[in-house]
């Protein structure tokens, strides 16, 4: 039997993370195989590799096949369901993503016999499966699987880091229509990044394949546990922090980099894989140097180097992608998040900083306010300034209603590569059409509620809440930079209504609205979800930080439906019943 192992060949870090997997399995596939690199096109979209990179690809024997996102350009993620689809004579086709390393001695045709083979998800990282199934016209499937790190019991759903199917071009067209169809539904939310995951099962079960579920032997998830004694065959480590911290892969990236002195070359012009090649020299690679011939530095290069050194670091541009931007309906829980994520080491949370009205309200959205901002706050942080914040006892303040008072506090870090994340709701919810364009690094997480709880909650919060007094509200809320005519329609209603209940349910389905219309660029967690489970909805928000350790408690889900009538309960029912819906709430 002939298997062929595809994976992606990016510009980028995925030039490093591909090769050192090619070298592995290299150096332990114990069968009849190809390699195949899936080069990702047009070029003027994804880049060219390096000349370094090809001519590894050539020593390694690599077939190197260009493939197109046959799902959209503006995910990713989708060139991977392309790579089930290439030309090749072998027998089973086996996706890798790029972030695997084979570890030791391994014959697949032991173990991926079914015509697909894959390990279920580590986490339960997505649950909203009936309006999916109800897409396709399908009822949920009777079988389940368990999360090989939570050990929650689920409908089928695997990781897609690792799949192996039999060579059959129907899957992988099933696939590409099954992401697509999804992606476009406006009724399943919180379908990215995990889009790709969610077609799986769908295309599995159109085909009517039968699947084969893997162990963690063969998609270990090293960027949540330990390696095991038993050495897995094929390690998903996702980030290069990960390889450093884990002396075996650390060992055998360097035995890899020795004996393949490209992949030095590569990592050495690749930001956080320098160091590989360091390394590889401290395994044996490099010669000593002869100091006797090493000319002097003088001092005043190396200081001059060391302040440049230093500016980079602290370059806030630099860690864009480490600023989070909480928002969402207001109490859905955006404070307790706040709360939470403050508890973990090197995270600073600010929370409703009273500066960010005024910034939006005399701007528009392409001056891109709140980059200036997050770039000035990160550095009076870094020199150890005191910040205005909703702090008491050290803690972020959980209920701002019973408590709303800002003090100058100093938020310690324990390195430059804190993450920041700065919470409002009213200031960044009408904005956030325009988060994506002018952020795109950022990370936007919009907090919800089902509606009755939420109204319920603004009836013994604050008045503007209670009586919908549009003249409380930030001027932001009303900026024509940010508004759509929709919203401008919108808020017309809501102010030309006299029924002041019919005007909070009017106002939870703008707000919902806003954010059904941009869902697709945020990370959406639902108050209900994030109480009962915060270490998994907080998975959503740092998986790709996987340097912060956190084990927080469980709580109870508040509920304030013994203040409102019944009447006033099926008000809100027949008014936010839809857009409730497409939340995954039935009211």
């Amino acid at each position: 039997m002939k298997f062929c192992f595809v994976f992606i060949c990016q510009k980028g870090e995925l030039e490093i993370k591909s090769m050192l997997l090619a070298a592995s399995l290299v150096e332990n596939l114990q069968c009849n195989y190809e390699l195949v690199a899936a080069i990702p096109q047009p070029e003027s979209h994804w880049g060219k590799i390096s000349n370094s990179t090809e001519k590894l690809i050539a020593k390694l024997g690599i077939r190197a096949v260009k493939i197109q996102n046959q799902v959209n350009s503006d995910y990713p993620i989708g060139n991977k369901v392309s790579c089930l689809g290439i030309n090749t004579d072998a027998n089973k086709i086996v996706f890798l993503d790029s972030d695997i390393l084979c570890l030791r001695k391994f014959n697949p045709e032991n173990y991926l016999k079914n015509q697909f083979n894959a390990k279920p998800a580590d986490l339960q990282t997505f649950n909203n499966w009936k309006p999916v199934y109800d897409l396709f016209n399908m009822d949920l499937p009777k079988d389940r699987v368990v999360t090989t790190s939570s050990k929650q019991e689920m409908y089928p759903y695997f990781n897609a880091g690792v799949i192996a199917i039999d060579n059959n071009k129907q899957f992988s067209n099933e696939w590409i229509s099954c992401c697509k169809r999804i992606d476009k539904s406006e009724d399943i939310i919180n379908k990215r990044p995990w889009l790709d995951q969610i077609g799986l099962p769908i295309a599995i079960k159109k085909l009517n394949w039968n699947y084969g579920v893997l162990d963690e032997r063969f998609n270990f998830p090293a960027h949540i546990k330990k390696l095991p004694v038993e050495t897995p065959f094929l390690c998903h480590y996702h980030f290069p922090k990960i390889i450093q911290n884990e002396n075996r892969l650390l060992q055998f990236v360097g035995n890899l980099a020795i004996k393949y002195p490209l992949l030095t070359r590569i990592s050495k012009n690749t930001a956080n894989w320098e160091f590989v090649a360091k390394q590889a020299e401290a395994q044996g690679e490099s010669k000593p140097k002869n100091k006797s011939t090493e000319p002097k530095k003088k001092t005043g290069f190396i200081l001059s180097k060391y302040i440049r050194h230093k500016l980079w670091q602290y370059n806030s541009n630099r860690n864009e992608n480490r600023n989070i931007i909480i928002t969402g309906i207001p109490r859905s829980g955006t404070s307790y998040l706040c709360k939470l994520l403050f508890s973990i080491e090197n995270i600073v949370v600010i929370n409703e900083p009273d500066d960010i009205f005024s910034l939006l309200e005399n701007s528009t959205p392409f001056e891109r306010p709140l980059r200036g901002y997050f770039k000035k706050l990160r550095l009076k942080i870094l020199q150890g300034e005191k910040i205005k914040n909703k702090i008491q006892n050290g803690e972020i303040i959980e209920d701002t209603a019973k408590k709303d008072e800002r003090v100058f506090y100093k938020h310690y870090i324990t390195n430059s590569k804190f993450l920041l994340a700065v919470k409002n709701t009213l200031a960044f919810l009408p904005v956030l059409p325009y988060l994506e364009q002018t952020m795109p690094k950022y990370v936007t997480v919009v907090c919800i509620r089902n509606p009755i709880d939420t109204i319920a909650s603004w009836k013994n919060s604050f008045p503007h809440l209670r009586g919908v007094i549009f003249d409380n509200f930030p001027k932001v809320f009303f900026n024509d930079s940010y508004r759509n005519s929709w919203q401008d329609d919108a808020i017309h209603e809501i102010f030309t209504t006299e029924n002041i209940q019919v005007r909070r349910a009017l106002l939870w389905n703008y707000f919902a609205e806003i954010i059904i219309k941009n869902k697709k660029s945020v990370i959406i967690i639902k108050y209900e979800d994030f109480v009962r489970h915060p270490n998994l909805e907080l998975q959503k928000i740092l998986y790709r930080f996987p340097e912060f350790k956190y084990d927080l408690p469980e709580s109870e889900v508040r509920s304030g439906k013994e203040t409102m009538s019944t009447e006033e309960i099926e008000l809100i029912k027949s008014i936010c019943q839809t857009p409730a819906s497409k939340f995954g709430y039935k009211l």
